[in-house]
């Protein structure tokens, strides 16, 4: 089992390197990261220069840091931490489940965990998700052992990764846990965790002396949990993410399903409890929220994993989890790199003097990474005529017509335009409808 898992946390560390930035997300954090490295300010985040206060700094810190240490490969420095928050979420695990179950069992739960497919995405991408990964297991893990400072301090930190969803999930997990055991340590448990989380009110002190950037971090909260809904879905959506995201586990939770209602006669064993409980609740909380994303029931896979390696142990197992990192190997190692490759926008970005209009956050942090530096933004085509009459390049995002074409037709109906210009390049990646335009040249 020992060698099962080495071979699974190799593959953390496969397809890291010679590929760019994969779109939606990473160019976003990874120019963020960037931003961060050059300036030093770790406290505000910055997108092109402006401040980004979606999420707290901590994550971006991160890989910060990697690129500071490795500023050679960039694209592989800022993936380099979410690799080591996973290998650190799957030791939490394996510390659980022996505490839980015993070490096998606990091995067995960290390599599930391990080869879950939407947890070797996030191990593999530069994304403020990993940092929640590692800090809630560690809560979580610390929560078992009732060291309710360490688990408070772990919330903290999972709080400046990504919000206050650091604190609510393993809160109300470690909470409901403690209600179904009867324990009477919940008052003594709430006051040492509140203790340990007390120390991330440092960054909301000093993002408070920023004055502006505290109003827009809470604006942006309130917007975020207002009436614009992004990723809106169904209540029932994380029922069909789970059976995505948990591949190739989830074949089996149908059974494991059948196996804790059986069990229910009898009663759930206390070593069950823990992870069911944050599974569920986890579920609950978050299938309550009109945004819905497959990515953020991640935080949760570390309870399936310990409850399929407590109700299914065996060699058959062992046998699986062998063809399962085999097929990881080869899949991260070779294929996936290359077949993402058209969801990589700093392949074609021009290096000439750029500028951007209408640019979304994942185009405006991959052109930024790519080029090292932030990038003008145009605020209309009038904008765009004389900034390529400089002699200069802009880039433009729209929807008009859905495609590249459709953005070229609408540009040449547009007045402001009318002096004349060329398409340098047109492209369609993924979702991102973008064109390349310059000064029409004078034969």
């Amino acid at each position: 089992m020992k060698w099962i898992l080495a071979g699974v946390a190799a593959i953390f560390f496969l397809g890291q390197s010679n590929r760019g930035l994969w779109l939606p997300d990473e160019p976003r954090d990874a120019e963020i990261a960037r931003e961060m490295a050059v300036s030093g300010d770790f406290v505000v985040p910055t997108l092109n220069g402006e401040p980004f206060l979606e999420k707290p700094p901590l994550s971006y810190a991160t890989a910060a840091t990697a690129l500071r240490i490795w500023p050679g490969r960039p694209e592989t420095a800022v993936r380099i931490p979410s690799a080591l928050f996973c290998l650190g979420t799957m030791a939490c695990t394996a510390w659980m489940g022996w505490r839980l179950m015993g070490l096998e069992t606990g091995l067995l739960a960290a390599a599930l965990l391990g080869t879950s497919w939407e947890f070797l995405q996030i191990g593999h991408t530069c994304l403020v998700d990993a940092g929640l990964l590692c800090w809630t297991a560690l809560a979580m893990a610390a929560g078992l052992d009732r060291k309710w400072l360490l688990s408070g301090f772990a919330m903290g930190l999972a709080f400046l990764s990504k919000g206050p969803i650091g604190i609510i999930l393993p809160g109300a997990a470690l909470g409901s846990w403690m209600l179904w055991e009867r324990r009477g340590e919940i008052p003594k448990a709430l006051g040492w965790t509140v203790l340990g989380i007390l120390p991330a009110g440092l960054w909301l002190w000093a993002l408070h002396q920023r004055g502006t950037a505290w109003d827009a971090y809470w604006g942006d909260q309130f917007r975020r949990t207002g009436s614009r809904v992004e990723h809106a879905a169904p209540f029932h959506a994380y029922l069909g993410y789970l059976f995505e995201g948990f591949a190739p586990w989830c074949v089996l939770l149908p059974f494991l399903a059948w196996k804790l209602w059986k069990l229910r006669m009898s009663g759930i064993p206390l070593s069950l409890r823990l992870p069911l409980s944050w599974f569920l609740l986890s579920l609950i909380l978050l299938s309550l929220v009109s945004s819905k994303r497959g990515l953020y029931l991640v935080p949760a896979y570390p309870a399936l994993a310990l409850m399929l390696a407590a109700v299914f142990q065996g060699a058959w197992m062992r046998r699986a989890l062998v063809v399962v990192v085999l097929v990881c190997a080869l899949v991260w190692g070779g294929w996936k790199p290359r077949q993402d490759a058209r969801y990589n926008l700093g392949a074609v970005v021009m290096e000439a003097p750029l500028a951007g209009m209408g640019l979304s956050e994942p185009v405006r942090g991959a052109v930024a990474f790519r080029l090292g530096r932030t990038i003008p933004t145009l605020k209309d085509t009038a904008a765009v005529a004389d900034w390529i009459s400089r002699g200069n390049t802009a880039l433009i995002q729209s929807q008009v017509g859905g495609t590249p074409e459709g953005l070229e037709a609408g540009l040449r109906k547009d007045r402001a335009l009318a002096a004349g210009f060329e398409i340098l390049q047109r492209e369609n990646i993924r979702r991102e409808v973008l064109v390349w335009v310059a000064k029409r040249r004078v034969p």
